[in-house]
């Protein structure tokens, strides 16, 4: 009796985990390639073969519940992200900021989560600076490959002081140079120029200055996913609200 019930046991939990297995297949509708910037820590983190960080997470999350899963290939930078998903080679991007320009070639969804850009310094005396008056007294910037960083910040990018914009594919990189004293000023997300600068030996200020506070969205190639799996994807994002929350607590506290 015993040896029956031990063999009822084992059949039961293999039917379980074959049930399991079946129902993680028909849950993962369609698998979506997303292209990731060059390590952008703590937004995107890789550890060995595994990829981590906020906006990763974020990402698990929320295509989890739409029942899309996610396989992430490493790309030089942001830029590189949007056009490689121009020739169809990626089917989605995070942490994206809308423009009409993008617009053209991607679908946006709701935004997931704020993203204030902010200037980062080892220059005491421009710890209060704005965009405009740093260029003026002749320091540079060093930002990201392609990054959209608001509409004052695109006229300095095409205007005079153009020449004075330094970019670099690297959030990591950057906050080398900045360090060394290559670069005046860098412009990065809030969260990672903290994170970044947390054990930092060398003082490093932020301005409180508002570069670009903007709500960031995930884009996907036009056509890709269907108008049912969209509204599950922007639904997901409501729902997680709570959650994404948590994790945006988490990584300000550096408590990963």
């Amino acid at each position: 009796m015993k040896v029956m019930k031990v063999m009822k046991v084992i059949w039961l939990f293999l039917l379980m985990m074959l049930s399991l297995n079946v129902w993680g297949e028909r849950r993962c509708e369609v698998t979506a390639k997303v292209g990731l910037a060059a390590e952008w820590p703590p937004l995107v983190i890789y550890q060995g073969q595994h990829t981590t960080g906020l906006d990763v997470e974020i990402a698990r999350l929320v295509f989890n519940d739409a029942a899309i899963c996610l396989e992430f290939k490493r790309l030089p930078s942001s830029a590189r992200s949007l056009t490689e998903m121009e020739k169809g080679e990626i089917d989605l991007a995070l942490m994206t900021s809308f423009t009409e320009e993008r617009a053209k070639y991607g679908e946006f969804s709701i935004p997931y989560r704020l993203e204030k850009m902010r200037l980062f310094t080892s220059h005491a005396a421009l710890s209060d600076t704005s965009l405009s008056q740093a260029l003026e007294r002749g320091y540079n910037i060093g930002v990201s490959i392609g990054s959209y960083y608001g509409e004052e910040f695109e006229a300095i990018r095409g205007g005079e002081y153009q020449t004075a914009v330094v970019e670099v594919a690297s959030a990591k990189r950057r906050a080398q140079l900045l360090m060394l004293g290559r670069l005046d000023l860098i412009i990065e997300d809030e969260i990672t120029g903290r994170y970044l600068f947390a054990q930092s030996k060398k003082p490093i200020f932020m301005s409180d200055y508002p570069v670009h506070d903007n709500g960031v969205h995930f884009i996907w190639r036009k056509g890709f996913f269907t108008v049912e799996q969209i509204a599950a994807i922007n639904t997901a994002i409501v729902a997680r609200k709570t959650a994404i929350a948590s994790l945006l607590a988490q990584y300000q506290s550096g408590k990963l």
